[in-house]
Order: C-alpha cells, then sequence, then structure tokens
C-alpha cells in the first residue's frame, strides 16, 4: 500500500496552547494527526512561501531569498536549520 497523499488539512487549537493538525485524503476522512507548538504554526506562513518560491523559482532562487532573510533577520534561526530542505542544485 502507498502512502497516503494530504488533499487537505484542518488546524484545531487546543486548550494547552498546542494546535492540533489533521491531514485528509479526498474522501475527508483524516489519515494522520500530529499536534504541533504555537511556534511551529507561527513559522509556516514564511516556510510555505520559501518552499513555494523553490517550486516555481528552482532552488538557487530559494537559497538566495533564504540567505537575504539570514541577513535581515540575524537574531532569529538561522534559516538553513529551521526553513524547508533546500537540495544543493545539480
Amino acid at each position: 500500500m502507498s502512502n497516503p497523499i494530504a488533499t487537505g488539512f484542518d488546524f484545531e487549537p487546543l486548550p494547552n496552547g498546542n494546535v492540533l493538525m489533521e491531514f485528509f485524503g479526498d474522501d475527508g476522512k483524516t489519515f494522520a494527526t500530529q499536534v504541533v507548538t504555537l511556534d511551529v504554526v507561527q513559522s509556516m506562513p514564511t516556510v510555505c512561501w520559501i518552499t513555494l518560491t523553490y517550486i516555481e523559482h528552482g532552488p538557487e532562487v530559494a537559497k538566495k531569498l533564504m540567505d537575504k532573510m539570514s541577513q535581515q533577520f540575524p537574531d532569529e534561526p538561522d534559516a538553513d536549520s529551521s526553513g524547508p530542505h533546500i537540495p544543493a542544485p545539480r
């Protein structure tokens, strides 16, 4: 059996401040869940933006973007360690 591919997701804030993420398929049934911290949720827009940049413009552009962000926000965690994995160009 192959791994299911999520075609949707839902977030549910939990009383302790964490967030339950649910992933579901075309049939609308949840097949995976994960509890994440608020910090993870807050970082998701940036990670999504960089990932979409990688998909649409390639790894070189995404790497330049991450390098520029690291220069702009030096007190933030290193983009290479907290952002999406950007493979080296071939």
